[in-house]
């Protein structure tokens, strides 16, 4: 079944908007509610042209069912990882990894920073948005800006030393991070491929292409 569907072991994957929309994403953050059991979650998206509207339907979904949501913005995925940890919330990021631009997808993370995967509770998201009735409860959205405290967190435990580096940002969403990061250093950084785009004009978003 897995195959040919949307629901893969660890995520929710597939080319947008055919088989991954809007529609699609409303519904299956409504159901991450009902499936959590709490309400504090948080959200946030990749570089990919689709991600911000797909993240708009995702938090639209929770706050229907009373939600509780922080909009993370565009970061990277170990940054909502590390913020669900830190503040003790579930999380939605809107992330196709490193496929093709035209697919997009869902991480689902919960409060312990474990991944939601299909033999742990994506199954039956896949089973509760077949037969869903949304209807809208009192719930939020809120932008919170979680980078300060990841850089914080990333400095305790990254080592450095005056030397030069080159670093290819593949056009996704890490230099935002990295030059909050690395600026103070002694390092000297040298980026290429920093601006985020989603057409990612430079190379395949797979690193190993």
């Amino acid at each position: 079944m897995r195959g040919s569907s949307i629901f893969r072991a660890y995520d929710v994957r597939g080319k947008y908007p055919e088989e991954v929309n809007e529609g699609i994403a409303e519904k299956i953050a409504y159901a991450r509610v009902e499936f959590e059991g709490g309400r504090e979650f948080v959200c946030g998206f990749d570089v990919r042209n689709s991600s911000p509207s797909l993240a708009g339907a995702v938090m639209e979904g929770m706050k229907k069912n009373g939600g509780v949501v922080w909009d993370l913005g565009l970061i990277t995925t170990p940054l909502l990882s590390y913020a669900c940890g830190r503040f003790g919330r579930a999380g939605i990021m809107v992330t196709a990894s490193h496929n093709p631009p035209e697919y997009n997808g869902f991480k689902l993370i919960d409060r312990e920073v474990l991944p939601v995967g299909y033999e742990f509770g994506l199954d039956r998201i896949e089973k509760m948005i077949k037969e869903i009735k949304i209807e809208e409860k009192k719930g939020t959205v809120e932008r919170f800006d979680a980078l300060p405290y990841y850089v914080d967190f990333l400095r305790k435990y990254v080592p450095f030393s005056s030397r030069k580096v080159v670093v290819d940002c593949s056009n996704g969403c890490t230099f935002p991070v990295l030059d909050p990061l690395l600026s103070p250093s002694p390092l000297d950084v040298v980026y290429i491929n920093e601006n985020p785009d989603g057409n990612f004009p430079a190379h395949d978003p797979n690193p190993l292409k």
